[in-house]
């Protein structure tokens, strides 16, 4: 079984973590060289990667596509590019010409709803974005709330914003939302034309009025209007979504629907909206397993899958103060390891969705985990970056194994995780930026500058360290270890490891 990944970028999340997956072994998953995908606001070779897809497609059974690849460059690139409608029209007709070669291949492909963060900062964004990122934000919420009826038009706020903002700042953004709106739209004709057999449309950092909920309603009617029900899906995610139809694309080639039963640390948090997203969790979960071709059920010993969802009452930052109600009283850790050590006994496939906090795993599942010898037990976890992030990596890891049992990569794959996600994200990575903070040297989190091999080094040093200390050995697991900064700043980090 071959399947031909393009993925959203070059991040270990979108470009190592499919090759992570504990896959069975008659799963060959081919991925671009990296040196022509982007890098960060760099623009992929995009003539290169046609060309590519077209050569690989030639003979594979799926192919999971990244229409943000294909058409702009890359997910950054497509929120800084200058291309015309025109111009994309004419770059998606290379899935015509691999659907006329091979008239067998499934094609599933993403594509983003361009976003529009809540802050200032620029690091993902136009350059702009530093000095009124907010601002644009405000203003898409109000635009949003004006066009569907819930506040008067042209409030005052509105033409404060309109005032604030720089109108050749604002034209840049619409202008591009429009061309990429308009180019997304008619792609999903292409589902129509029987060219792309299922559509993801992920939302990246989204939330329930702004300029990206304007899109979706145009998303919506469209899906509406032409019947794409059963072919089109979108709700909130995006660097997990290669994983998610690399998942799909495994469970219709066995021909199986894995059945999957959720359990929740906390019955209040089931309702709960989480951060950047812009719906409640327990409805976002039966998106990811519509994704994935998985189906939810309602009871324990039906299911082949048990999906584990760690979480308060609310989603809130860590230093929120009311941390005590939202993660002491109104969730039950212990009740919660009780069944996942429960599940494990009736020989079923457990995985861990760490949604606690976003960008880092919480430290007090992780002793517990650790403290009833559970870390190698399981059989999938993730604890990174938003919840629908962790929630497509889970059930990728959970479901793979489920065919595979393929316990070393199983392991190695939950290694990279506790890595990552809880000894970098949740411990070194605050070292490092206050690290950063103490020098006052011009180096930020966001920009290393010249001392990126400097923290790499000191990153790489303290990940061991403190790994030793919570029991996982990395000189028991890798004969080569190492760590680097792929964006040049501390957010995310990517290891270059050699197993034993």
């Amino acid at each position: 079984m071959k399947i031909v990944l393009l993925p959203l970028d070059e991040r270990p999340c979108n470009y190592l973590y499919p090759k992570e997956l504990p896959l069975q072994k008659n799963v060959n998953i081919v991925t671009p060289s990296k040196d022509i995908l982007s890098l960060k606001k760099d623009v992929c070779n995009i003539d290169k990667i046609s060309e590519w897809l077209k050569k690989e497609c030639f003979d594979a059974d799926f192919a999971v596509i990244s229409l943000d690849t294909l058409l702009f460059g890359g997910i950054i690139p497509s929120r800084l590019h200058q291309k015309s409608y025109e111009e994309l029209c004419e770059k998606i007709k290379v899935l015509e010409d691999i659907k006329n070669v091979n008239k067998n291949i499934k094609i599933y492909c993403n594509e983003l709803i361009m976003r529009c963060p809540s802050y200032s900062l620029s690091d993902e964004e136009p350059f702009y974005f530093d000095e009124c990122g907010k601002e644009i934000f405000e203003l898409g919420g109000i635009i949003d709330k004006e066009e569907q009826g819930i506040i008067d038009v042209d409030s005052p706020r509105k033409l404060e914003l309109l005032n604030i903002i720089k109108k050749e700042y604002l034209d840049d953004f619409l202008t591009r939302r429009d061309t990429n709106i308009k180019i997304l739209l008619h792609n999903l004709d292409y589902v129509n034309k029987g060219i792309i057999d299922f559509f993801v449309i992920p939302q990246d950092d989204c939330s329930e009025f702004g300029f990206p909920s304007k899109d979706q309603r145009l998303v919506k009617s469209k899906i509406k209007n032409d019947n794409l029900f059963n072919n089109v899906i979108m709700y909130p995610g995006a660097d997990e979504i290669g994983l998610t139809l690399i998942t799909r694309a495994i469970n219709i080639y066995n021909n199986y629907r894995p059945k999957v039963f959720v359990n929740y640390c906390s019955e209040l948090g089931k309702n709960a909206i989480p951060m950047f997203e812009d719906r409640p969790i327990s409805e976002t979960i039966k998106y990811h397993l519509f994704s994935t071709n998985c189906l939810e059920v309602y009871s324990l010993m039906e299911a082949d899958c048990v999906l584990n969802i760690n979480s308060g009452s609310e989603f809130v930052p860590k230093w929120d103060t009311r941390k005590e109600l939202i993660f002491g009283k109104n969730r039950n850790l212990l009740a919660f390891i009780d069944f996942i050590k429960y599940a494990l006994n009736n020989n079923k496939i457990v995985g861990i969705a760490d949604v606690c906090y976003c960008n880092e795993a919480d430290k007090e599942l992780m002793n517990l985990l650790k403290d009833d010898d559970l870390l190698l037990k399981i059989h999938s976890y993730a604890g990174w970056n938003t919840s629908s992030n962790t929630l497509g990596t889970t059930i990728a890891n959970m479901i793979t194994y489920y065919y595979s049992k393929d316990e070393i990569n199983k392991n190695y794959s939950l290694i990279y995780r506790y890595l990552d996600d809880y000894i970098y994200m949740g411990i070194v990575r605050d070292i490092i930026n206050n690290k950063i903070v103490d020098l006052n040297n011009g180096i930020t989190r966001f920009n290393l500058k010249t001392g990126t091999k400097e923290f790499e080094k000191i990153s790489k040093d303290l990940i061991i360290k403190e790994a030793n200390k919570f029991g996982i050995n990395v000189d028991k697991y890798f004969k080569k270890f190492d760590v680097s900064f792929i964006w040049n700043r501390t957010f995310e980090i990517e290891f270059d490891t050699e197993r034993i």
